[in-house]
């Protein structure tokens, strides 16, 4: 068992977003593709998750776990990045 005292307090900060966005989630949903963006931070926060566990259980599945995880936040945030970006372009 090993624990990464970096792995949690990173955990631990992205769950304290967590807690930001959901007192401001009036605010969030005026954003555009605020769903997209609400996905790839839950892929996010899966990934961290993932990474904590893995030091205590099924090290090999959490580890893939935790990569596609990384991959699903990495996409879906660049299709936000890109759709706001889209939008921007239109609107002018």
């Amino acid at each position: 068992m090993e624990i990464q005292e970096n792995e949690v307090i990173t955990l631990l900060i992205t769950a304290g977003v967590g807690f930001f966005f959901t007192a401001n989630r009036k605010t969030i949903r005026t954003l555009p593709f605020h769903q997209t963006l609400m996905i790839s931070y839950s892929f996010y926060l899966a990934s961290l998750f993932f990474t904590v566990l893995e030091g205590f259980i099924w090290e090999t599945v959490l580890n893939y776990l935790e990569h596609i995880s990384m991959v699903a936040f990495s996409c879906t945030f660049f299709w936000w990045c890109w759709q706001m970006g889209v939008r921007r372009e239109t609107s002018l």
